[in-house]
């Protein structure tokens, strides 16, 4: 087992930056914390980029923008760099490594493992990120691919529940590893005293529901003038960027941190410790339909009470622990609101169904058979 624990592993992603809370805090610190020391990433470079163990390295990819040529060829220099690793197994976050994973493969006998963290065909159909002449080629393309190529593949990881419905190609040798929450040892919720801070966390978009929260923050600001937002995240679309500034000025109430510059975890989680509640609403939208957010976990794994969309499949994940208010977004009382947050008792029963040791435990015995498999 020692020798199976000494073999390398490289994880990467092409637009996920180093420090993706995914790739780097719940596959490659499980995988480094259960004995596995060698661990290379690749990805999108940032700034805050450190080596928080000696055993994980860090290989960043030059900068380009979301629709560039340089973003074409990244998965080649991706391909490239892995062969000059030599790893013994290779996971990928994207779509976009599938090929250069398959063409490993075939190089270096390399096990590989496909990392799904979105249904892409929705995603790309439903938001704004591809012209809409391009959408559907696009997806088209990505699903083709995806059924293609992940027969080839020794493991494929669902980040969703509803992917097992909606992902067929993923057949039989997938593992669900939901985003559940990896809480720091140390953390404590310590809600600011002097008022009432609602959180929003993550992309800011207007399919993430952004805009709506500042809506409710507005009305509930008007009816008590203690509470305040605090956005923190980032906004990869320019034209909602501009929207977004335009929205919140002149609102001296209104927090945020990030924008236009990618959130390490660490601020998130802080910003959670501070909050009073956190927002959750996604416009309704095929591609977001059944998937669990994962600020959803985040909040509920740090005891943190939500304004939650009334969604019956969010709201009964919520309710297990008594973490959530519903809130119709679109005709809100705000005094009846206040009301609510005020009196309502949260977290009656533990909230540690939301942490991540239970589906760390499966990626580790999912590798270990990888890895006795290829012995």
């Amino acid at each position: 087992m020692q020798e199976i624990k000494k073999r390398r592993i490289v994880l990467a992603s092409v637009l996920k930056p180093l420090n993706d809370p995914r790739m780097l805090e719940k596959l490659a610190m499980s995988l480094h914390n259960a004995g596995y020391r060698d661990i290379h990433i690749i990805g999108f470079p940032t700034k805050l980029t450190r080596e928080i163990h000696s055993g994980i390295i860090f290989h960043p990819l030059r900068a380009f923008t979301r629709l560039s040529v340089q973003r074409m060829l990244a998965s080649w220099k991706i391909l490239l760099t892995v062969i000059s690793l030599k790893p013994a197994l290779f996971i990928i976050t994207t779509h976009e490594l599938l090929f250069a994973a398959i063409v490993l493969k075939v190089l270096t006998r390399c096990r590989i493992v496909y990392d799904i963290q979105e249904n892409y065909y929705k995603n790309i159909l439903g938001t704004n990120a591809f012209p809409r002449l391009l959408r559907y080629p696009i997806a088209f393309y990505v699903r083709l691919k995806e059924k293609m190529m992940s027969p080839f593949f020794d493991a494929l990881f669902l980040a969703e529940k509803c992917y097992r419905e909606e992902l067929r190609f993923a057949g039989k040798h997938h593992v669900l590893l939901e985003n559940k929450c990896v809480v720091p040892k140390d953390f404590k919720r310590t809600p600011t005293a002097s008022g009432t801070t609602l959180l929003f966390t993550g992309t800011l978009a207007k399919s993430t529901g952004i805009f709506e929260a500042i809506d409710l923050a507005e009305k509930l600001h008007q009816a008590d003038a203690k509470i305040r937002l605090h956005i923190v995240g980032y906004c990869a679309m320019h034209a909602t960027w501009e929207q977004l500034k335009l929205r919140i000025a002149g609102h001296p109430f209104i927090q945020l941190s990030g924008g236009r510059e990618l959130q390490p975890h660490d601020v998130i989680m802080e910003a959670i410790g501070h909050a009073t509640f956190g927002i959750v609403y996604y416009p309704p939208a095929p591609h977001t339909r059944n998937r669990i957010p994962t600020k959803l976990f985040e909040y509920l794994a740090c005891g943190l009470p939500v304004l939650l969309q009334n969604d019956k499949h969010l709201t009964a994940i919520a309710d297990s622990v008594d973490g959530a208010i519903a809130v119709d977004f679109d005709n809100v009382n705000a005094a009846d609101l206040i009301h609510k947050m005020s009196s309502v008792h949260f977290y009656s029963s533990p909230s540690t169904a939301f942490i991540w040791e239970t589906e760390k435990t499966l990626l580790i015995n999912q590798i270990q058979e990888i890895f006795h498999d290829q012995a």
